[in-house]
């Protein structure tokens, strides 16, 4: 079987108990619950969220209910997607977008697909622009390097390949394998950004079990957050290959999500 119907059909039961759940408690923020001392992912702004839940449960289901909330909410983000701004976990606006865009429902509203279809395409113009005149071929903005500054990476690039779905374009191919270059070792620091991936590759991340098991080879396959300019400068050559420094060397299933993604996509 190559779905799990059962399972799939939970999830999507909880998904709407989770919507319906949204609606009786449209102004909630996420804050840690009592007794979590761990870093939180504090959010004060959730339209974003519920957009691109509204997006999600309409590509699943076809449902009126949250065509209309998509299409009551989207125009607040004018243009839909900007070249400058990537998605992230704070910000997950153009999931929304790319969501509803790609769902494929006859029920989907077709001047929204082409404005973000539109936009998408005048995003991705301008990354792969940046590519272009960047030593590095990378999009990235001194602003760009971030705690998680490889994310970043990984999340134009993705950018670049969902609009070559909507405008096959050379330029936004090209894009995407030169951020892989960047991350595979192509860098300031011509290191491999991924572990086990290169000749030359980072050691030491900020990965608890990595560091614990007594074997000197880190799991494989982590992205390291990178570069973190922190206010200092050169912002590219912000990062150190060691265990304790978790602003350049952690690493996060939300930064390895869009890398997987740009792999993928990026197979002939």
């Amino acid at each position: 079987m190559k779905y799990d119907w059962v399972f799939a059909n939970h999830c999507g039961g909880a998904a709407g108990n989770a919507w319906a759940w949204l609606r009786s408690n449209g102004d909630a923020t996420f804050r840690n619950p009592p007794g979590i001392g761990t870093g939180g992912y504090g959010d004060d702004n959730m339209k974003d969220e519920r957009l691109w839940a509204a997006a999600e449960l309409f590509r699943l289901s076809g449902g009126k209910e949250y065509n209309d909330y998509f299409l009551a909410h989207y125009g607040e983000w004018s243009p839909t997607i900007k070249g400058d701004a990537p998605q992230g976990w704070p910000v997950v606006g153009n999931m929304a977008m790319y969501t509803y865009a790609l769902s494929g429902r006859k029920e989907a509203d077709a001047d929204a697909v082409s404005k973000i279809k539109a936009d998408a395409v005048k995003a991705a113009d301008e990354i792969a622009a940046r590519t272009q005149t960047n030593g590095y071929r990378v999009p990235m903005l001194s602003k760009d390097y971030i705690w998680g500054s490889n994310s970043v990476v990984a999340n134009y690039a993705m950018m670049a390949l969902i609009a070559n779905r909507f405008t096959p374009k050379a330029e936004y191919r090209n894009c995407a394998q030169d951020s892989l270059h960047y991350l595979l070792g192509r860098n300031t620091f011509n290191t491999s950004f991924v572990t086990w991936l290169g000749s030359k590759r980072y050691m030491h991340p900020h990965h608890r079990p990595s560091g614990a098991d007594g074997i000197e080879q880190p799991w494989p396959g982590m992205l390291a957050g990178g570069p973190n300019a922190n206010r200092k400068s050169p912002p590219a050559k912000q990062w150190e290959d060691r265990e304790a420094n978790f602003t350049v060397n952690e690493m996060a299933i939300n930064w390895n999500a869009p890398l997987v993604f740009v792999l993928a996509e990026s197979l002939p």
